[in-house]
């Protein structure tokens, strides 16, 4: 549940995005532009290790995310 939790409910689709996270980042939510959502964890995932490094928990659901998703990224590039 945690992993899909995190992987299923973008912060960008949170009406409140652009007032909270978006001030913070400078950018708008923009929820059907393409983007590479392995690369996005992979940068998570460093990000945790050198900020959360503490967080083995949360270090472990990221690299399952990322497990999944690379995966199904194989997957799709073996389908014709």
């Amino acid at each position: 549940w945690d992993e899909y939790r995190m992987l299923g409910f973008p912060a960008e689709l949170h009406p409140a995005f652009d007032e909270t996270i978006g001030a913070l980042t400078g950018e708008k939510a923009d929820p059907d532009r393409p983007r590479d959502v392995l690369a996005e964890w992979r940068e998570r995932l460093r990000f945790a290790r050198r900020h959360n490094a503490d967080d083995a928990a949360q270090i472990r659901r990221i690299e399952r995310i990322i497990g999944v998703l690379a995966e199904e990224s194989a997957a799709a590039r073996r389908s014709p």
